[in-house]
């Protein structure tokens, strides 16, 4: 004991004789506890458990963060940029997670989330109408005539904006009231018929892989063909063609004629249905392009295939009726 604390005493002197028998009882109250083997045990017990229940966090934490990394991966092989990026969009509203833990969860840039992108101008528009017709009638012309075209015309494009203009279109352009849609069709080259198609105002895979999906419900070819359009080169259609149990083949690049059945019908499709319409929106054009492909496949006869009409020869005599009423 320091002197200070003696000195305190000794001027205090009558509180010494109490103070020591406070010290004295307390000692003799709490003294067995620093001889308890119990209390011991009872501290390496509690040790013990704690220890297992950070084992037990910890092989929590590494599950979940391997089930985490498994869904990201397979999440960016199963959706495309644009699905991605309407999902973390919807996180603003549902407040379920912060929108950068979303991008960062499903692989995306946090920018793409908020931005909006750039009105496609009424210019490009017209652009891009008049290269559709273009391209209908003359399809072996590529960028340097299209754009040599909308040059004679007023329009100042040149060759790599038409080229742009070009791939953007490459899945069937149909132009509406406002802006335009994208048009995807299935044909069977033996009978003509159109077996799956799907319209959609985004260009991008899922909306192959649904016209897909539509004609693989009544049979699955051995082959499938497309041209090299990345829609048709992409990890998603590829796996999905892949797990179909379908050979996949693409036409040569710029060879327009390795798929000349299905360019044939887009031009008979845009100068009797597409070009003399002016859609409102994406409901009123799939309503009208549902009923032009019906009375494609289901009334109209074909040289071709004996003055038959399409779904006559595709479908078999048991499945005819029913595939009327489904389509």
């Amino acid at each position: 004991m320091s002197e200070v604390v003696w000195h305190t005493i000794l001027r205090n002197g009558k509180n010494v004789k109490d103070l020591l028998r406070n010290w004295k009882k307390e000692f003799l109250a709490n003294a067995p506890l620093a001889f308890d083997n119990k209390r011991e045990d009872n501290l390496r017990e509690k040790l013990a458990e704690e220890r297992k229940e950070k084992a037990e966090y910890a092989k929590k934490v590494g599950q979940l963060t391997m089930q985490v990394d498994w869904l990201k991966k397979n999440l960016k092989k199963l959706s495309d940029l644009t699905t991605r990026v309407n999902l973390v969009r919807n996180l603003s509203t549902t407040k379920e997670l912060p929108v950068s833990t979303g991008a960062n969860l499903l692989g995306i840039n946090r920018t793409s989330v908020y931005y909006g992108g750039i009105p496609v101008s009424e210019e490009e528009l017209e652009c891009k109408s008049i290269i559709d017709h273009l391209h209908t009638d003359n399809p072996t012309w590529g960028a340097r005539q299209m754009s040599a075209q909308l040059k004679l015309r007023g329009y100042h494009v040149g060759r790599r904006k038409a080229s742009r203009y070009m791939r953007e279109m490459d899945i069937t352009y149909i132009p509406m009231k406002h802006g335009f849609l994208y048009l995807t069709a299935i044909i069977d080259w033996y009978s003509r018929c159109i077996v799956g198609w799907d319209v959609d105002d985004t260009l991008d895979t899922t909306m192959v892989i649904n016209a897909c999906k539509k004609a693989f419900k009544v049979a699955k070819p051995l082959i499938i063909n497309s041209d090299q359009d990345s829609q048709f080169t992409s990890d998603k259609y590829i796996d999905f063609i892949r797990n179909s149990g379908i050979r996949q083949s693409m036409d040569g690049k710029s060879r327009w004629a390795d798929n000349i059945m299905i360019e044939r019908w887009f031009r008979s499709f845009k100068y009797e249905e597409a070009y003399l319409t002016e859609y409102a929106n994406l409901k009123e054009a799939r309503e009208a392009i549902g009923r032009y492909i019906y009375t494609y496949n289901f009334e109209r006869c074909h040289q071709s295939i004996g003055n038959k009409r399409p779904a006559e020869v595709y479908y078999p005599v048991m499945l005819l009726e029913a595939a009327r009423a489904a389509a």
